[in-house]
């Protein structure tokens, strides 16, 4: 059971030979989906996400900070 599964049903039918069937959530979704942000360069793209991190720390709202890899240190 998967909340994606619909935008890959073609995949999961070729290679697993498996249908996808969509059950609706049982309540409304709550998620705001914000608009996507552009940034011109990659250092005012984490000058923007180091910003929001002390933001949401300084009212007390936990972060999780994902990376891609630890390759580029120099950020």
């Amino acid at each position: 059971m998967t909340g994606t599964a619909q935008t890959e049903e073609q995949e999961f039918q070729t290679i697993y030979k498996l249908d996808v069937i969509v059950i609706p959530t049982n309540m409304p979704m709550v998620r705001k989906d914000n608009p996507d942000m552009v940034y011109k360069s990659e250092k005012g793209k984490f000058n923007a996400v180091v910003e929001d991190i002390v933001q949401s720390n300084q009212q007390s709202q936990p972060v999780l900070v994902g990376t891609v890899s630890i390759e580029n240190r120099n950020c």
